[in-house]
């Protein structure tokens, strides 16, 4: 099972799948997003459905893991 872990950097967050960067999380609270991390080979609608996911959410780190299970990353 593929884990999802979050790492503070200044005002932003590392977010890792199984310890690989897939990107970080800017903004302030309701305004954050997922700013994917360039030279991925993510798949472009995995990419499109966590980020509509999660700008409906409360852009909390559950409701990253929620929406990277959902999208298919996990």
């Amino acid at each position: 099972m593929k884990t999802v872990t979050f790492e503070k950097d200044g005002p932003d967050t590392i977010v890792r799948i199984n310890g690989t960067i897939i990107g970080r999380l800017t903004g302030e609270e309701h305004q954050r997003k997922l700013q994917w991390r360039a030279g991925q080979d993510l798949d472009a609608e995995k990419v499109e459905a966590f980020d509509l996911g999660y700008g409906d959410s409360d852009r909390s780190e559950n409701a990253v893991t929620r929406e990277l299970k959902k999208a298919g990353f996990l």
